[in-house]
């Protein structure tokens, strides 16, 4: 079984400042590595309407216990999807929108039974997630800043 939380409003996500977000989604695009959306995972996060792959420009990073990854993708509106792979195998997914608002969110166990997620937990999650990205881009900027002339 997956969830998948349609509602536009799941985590609250404020989006009130979202320069973080478009900071990284041009370093996905100028910098990311090329990769595949599954075309399961691409249908549930609606990103196509038939079981095909997504080409994403996608930034991966090594951390605490998991594998965070950022994915643009290719496409006329750019869709940005949120991925944490934990070293549990437990897989979270959220396709956002510009403003850092989720619209899908899909979870499930690499290889196993898929767990649904109640809201509460859901929400942290995607806090963790979003909050990780952010601090991911403070980080890049404050090494541009010192790197600069």
């Amino acid at each position: 079984m997956t969830l998948l939380f349609l509602s536009p409003g799941i985590c609250g996500a404020d989006a009130v400042s979202t320069h973080w977000l478009s900071d990284l989604v041009q370093q996905a695009l100028a910098q990311g590595q090329s990769a595949q959306l599954s075309p399961h995972l691409s249908v549930l996060l609606g990103l196509t309407t038939a079981e095909r792959s997504t080409p994403v420009q996608q930034l991966g990073i090594r951390s605490d216990a998991a594998l965070w990854l950022f994915d643009v993708c290719r496409s006329p509106h750019a869709p940005i999807v949120l991925m944490r792979v934990g070293d549990d195998r437990h897989v979270s997914v959220y396709r956002i929108t510009t403003r850092g608002r989720p619209l899908r969110a899909v979870a499930y166990e690499i290889g196993g039974a898929t767990q649904l997620l109640p809201a509460q937990q859901s929400t942290v999650d995607f806090r963790r997630q979003v909050d990780f990205w952010r601090a991911q881009q403070q980080s890049l900027q404050s090494a541009r800043e010192r790197s600069a002339p």
